[in-house]
């Protein structure tokens, strides 16, 4: 299990254990089953050998900023590149590298 989901794990276990406030405890079991949600999807991939990296991604510079992705189709050249369109990625996402 990469370092950042074990961190993640680690922290909101403590975060409910410790947490007097039943609002935020249930909140932070939320978070805990939906990590453990992706962790169980990675098994339904068909030939997934693992996961390279994992990313977050850093404070934007406003706001209002977010993060999309490009397919730059192998060039410098921005004239060629292609937005994939409906992603938007905020701080703080994470970015999952699946192994080829």
């Amino acid at each position: 299990m990469p370092l950042i989901i074990k961190e993640s794990i680690e922290k909101l276990l403590e975060d409910v254990i410790q947490n007097q406030n039943m609002s935020e405890r249930h909140r932070k079991i939320i978070e805990l089953k939906s990590i453990l949600k992706v962790i169980d999807s990675f098994d339904s991939l068909p030939n997934f050998k693992g996961v390279k990296n994992i990313y977050k991604l850093p404070p934007t510079g406003t706001d209002f900023s977010e993060f999309r992705i490009i397919d730059d189709s192998d060039s410098d050249d921005r004239s060629l590149w292609t937005e994939l369109k409906d992603i938007r990625l905020s701080e703080g996402n994470l970015v999952i590298e699946i192994k080829e």
